[in-house]
């Protein structure tokens, strides 16, 4: 009766974890792809407007100066990692060469009225900056 239930244990328990199993095949990539406005560099407003645009493609682009006349992009190639320890990282490949290496976190605060609104936190690898993003 012991070995039964040992037996019957063990099969719930294999059956449970690879039922969960599904709820891990969400990748950051799903929540990343929008378009994202920078509204802070290290707590201050940004010099410039500059947008990043992460496509579902794994391609995406830096739009500097956004919503003026003199606007420009720089076009990238993007992915994201998980680390052991639960950090989340993104890279930026831009076709010059340069990279952008980054970890971050994705945010939402509830605006009566409107809503969710979503923010994108990241911190370049490289020099420390904290850059703040609004999803719009």
């Amino acid at each position: 009766m012991k070995r039964k239930l040992l037996l019957l244990f063990t099969l719930i328990t294999v059956a449970l974890s690879f039922s969960a199993c599904g709820d891990d095949d969400y990748g950051v990539e799903e929540y990343i792809v929008g378009q994202w406005a920078l509204q802070s560099v290290n707590n201050m407003p940004p010099s410039q407007e500059i947008d990043y645009v992460f496509s579902g493609n794994l391609t995406g682009a830096i739009v500097y100066n956004a919503g003026y006349p003199n606007q420009y992009s720089s076009p990238f190639e993007w992915e994201t990692y998980y680390a052991a320890g639960g950090a989340s990282y993104v890279t930026l490949y831009n076709f010059d060469g340069s990279q952008f290496r980054y970890i971050y976190r994705i945010e939402s605060d509830y605006l009566p009225g409107h809503g969710n609104i979503w923010y994108l936190y990241l911190t370049d690898l490289d020099t420390g900056d904290h850059l703040v993003f609004q999803e719009y």
